[in-house]
């Protein structure tokens, strides 16, 4: 009877211990001091857009300032090895993006940071689909036309993209198409948009908002999108998976990490507070007029998808050879 009694006494200490644990967690006083937000862009970008939306939201929720710091350079290298180093208590958050975690690691020999160990990876907040488009020139007026084109003329087509995910959605459109294209980089929209429009390149893979005004007057042509599903930002749009190439999904997200060790506690309530911010009507539409759409995933969700880009976007970076020294 006595140790039956010990037995029981020390399971409802540990009750009771876990029931302090949950209402510690719940009632975390998190942040205690002004928070950083580091982003891997200069200012005016849709991730910096992003990033100060969520840190006017939250600096409101929380009391304590959440600042902007925009740490442009090495493909978003330069803002990771920020964050990596910084205290492991909540105050540093990385605005990272695909490119970050899911492609960095395939194009430089010598990265920095490991993706899965150096951070813990808070929430999914935000993705988008692009969209394929096409000057006026382009001898074909869809993509089965494109597809067609481009399989008697291998080479002779070049396609434009900035970001190096829509540089790996033309490889993979010409790997699920079974065609042969040119890539010829541009820094941004601006310079893709004029470079179309100026025949040096015959399509694109491009963000969607800033392109919308040329689309919609007929500059340029909208041959598709890149999502499995049609984006609310161009709903009149077929996607490339609905047109044939079952499947293909290229979609550039936003995500907030850490550094490695920060309590989960604290994981959870930036990760609870963000997704609250973003269920906001007003918030989802303004970030829809980025052509974002919000998600705020668990953290699990967003691991999960770092997993599943790293495996689909690593046997083409080294299919094309693609290298950053």
């Amino acid at each position: 009877m006595a140790s039956l009694l010990t037995v029981l006494h020390r399971a409802t200490v540990v009750a009771a211990l876990s029931i302090a644990s949950i209402a510690m967690a719940q009632g975390i006083a998190y942040p205690s001091k002004p928070v950083r937000m580091i982003v891997p862009f200069p200012p005016g970008g849709p991730s910096d857009v992003l990033a100060r939306t969520l840190s006017q939201h939250l600096s409101a929720k929380w009391g304590q300032s959440v600042v902007v710091d925009n740490r442009p350079g090495g493909l978003t290298v330069t803002a990771a090895v920020e964050a990596k180093n910084a205290p492991a208590d909540g105050s540093v958050i990385l605005v990272a993006t695909d490119a970050t975690f899911a492609i960095n690691p395939f194009i430089f020999d010598n990265l920095p940071y490991r993706p899965m160990e150096d951070f813990e990876h808070v929430s999914l907040i935000a993705s988008q689909s692009t969209v394929v488009m096409a000057n006026q020139t382009l001898p074909a007026k869809d993509v089965r036309g494109l597809i067609d084109y481009a399989k008697k003329n291998p080479g002779v087509l070049n396609y434009a993209a900035g970001i190096t995910s829509l540089q790996l959605a033309g490889a993979m459109f010409d790997k699920m198409a079974g065609v042969k294209t040119v890539y010829v980089p541009y820094k941004g929209g601006a310079e893709i948009a004029k470079a179309l429009m100026s025949g040096e390149v015959h399509f694109a893979f491009d963000g969607i908002p800033s392109n919308v005004p040329l689309i919609k007057a007929g500059t340029l042509q909208a041959l598709a999108t890149t999502g499995l599903k049609r984006t609310p930002a161009l709903p009149e749009v077929p996607t490339l998976h609905e047109l044939g190439l079952t499947g293909y999904e290229v979609r550039p997200w936003n995500g907030l990490s850490v550094p490695k060790g920060t309590p989960r506690p604290v994981i959870d309530k930036i990760q609870r507070d963000v997704r609250e911010v973003l269920q906001s009507p007003a918030v989802k539409a303004q970030l829809l007029a980025l052509g974002q759409e919000v998600v705020g995933s668990t953290p699990e969700e967003f691991a999960d998808t770092i997993r599943r880009d790293t495996a689909k976007y690593g046997p083409i970076v080294k299919s094309i050879g693609l290298k950053v020294q």
